[in-house]
C-alpha cells in the first residue's frame, strides 16, 4: 500500500537543501530589511526581523514608512493585516518602487520561510531508516471526503518558485523506476460513490 512503501526522500541531499534554503531565505530577509524607510529605522529599539509584524506594518502603513492605506485588519481587528492576500493586493497597486521591491522580498521571505520551517524539519524528524516518508492517508479525515495524507502532507506540497522546486526534488523515484503526478480532480468521491 501506499503507507507502508511510502516517499523515497533523497536524503543525502535534504542537508544541503536545507543550507541553500535557509541562504535564500535569508537573502530576501537582508533585501527587504535594506528597503525600510530611515524614519522607521530611527524608531526601533528592538532588533529587525520581518518576523515581527509590527515593524512589517510600521514601514507599510505609517506615515513614517510607505504611508500606504490598508488593506484590511487582522481577524481581531486590532492592526492592519499583512497576510498573503493582503500582500498580493497591495503588489497589484501602482505604489512607488522601493515599497514594490519592500513588498516583493518580504512577501518572498514570507513564502519560503513558511517552507523552511514546515517541510524540511518534518522531512528530517519523519524519514524513516528506508529513506521514506510514510504519511497516513485517510478519506474520512476531510470535511468534502476527498483523500489527505498527513505525517507529513504531501498534498500541499508547494510548486511554485525555486524553493518549492528545490523540495519537490527532495522526492525522487527508485532506481528503474519514474515519478507521476496526477490530479484525481475529485474521483474519490466518484470511485466511493460507485463502489456502494
Amino acid at each position: 500500500t501506499l503507507e507502508r512503501n511510502g516517499v523515497l526522500l533523497d536524503v543525502p541531499k535534504l542537508a544541503n537543501a536545507k543550507s541553500e534554503i535557509a541562504t535564500l531565505v535569508q537573502e530576501s530577509h537582508d533585501n527587504a530589511i535594506a528597503l525600510i524607510p530611515p524614519k522607521v529605522l530611527f524608531t526601533e529599539d528592538k532588533a529587525l526581523s520581518l518576523t515581527r509584524a509590527d515593524l512589517v506594518r510600521k514601514t507599510l502603513f505609517s506615515k513614517d514608512g510607505f504611508n500606504i492605506p490598508s488593506v484590511k485588519m487582522t481577524e481581531k481587528g486590532d492592526n492592519d493585516s499583512v497576510d498573503k492576500e493582503v500582500r498580493n493586493e497591495l503588489l497589484s497597486r501602482n505604489l512607488n518602487v522601493k515599497a514594490l521591491d519592500f513588498l516583493r522580498y518580504y512577501s518572498e521571505w514570507a513564502d519560503n520561510n513558511v517552507l523552511l520551517t514546515r517541510y524540511l524539519p518534518m522531512f528530517s524528524k519523519l524519514v524513516k531508516q528506508d529513506s521514506r516518508l510514510h504519511p497516513q492517508y485517510s478519506i474520512v479525515s476531510t470535511v468534502t471526503g476527498r483523500s489527505s495524507a498527513s505525517a507529513p502532507s504531501m498534498q500541499n506540497m508547494p510548486r511554485r518558485g525555486p524553493v518549492s522546486s528545490a523540495i519537490r526534488k527532495l522526492i525522487i523515484a527508485p532506481e528503474g523506476y519514474k515519478l507521476l503526478a496526477l490530479d484525481y480532480s475529485q474521483s474519490e468521491i466518484r470511485l466511493l460513490g460507485h463502489c456502494s
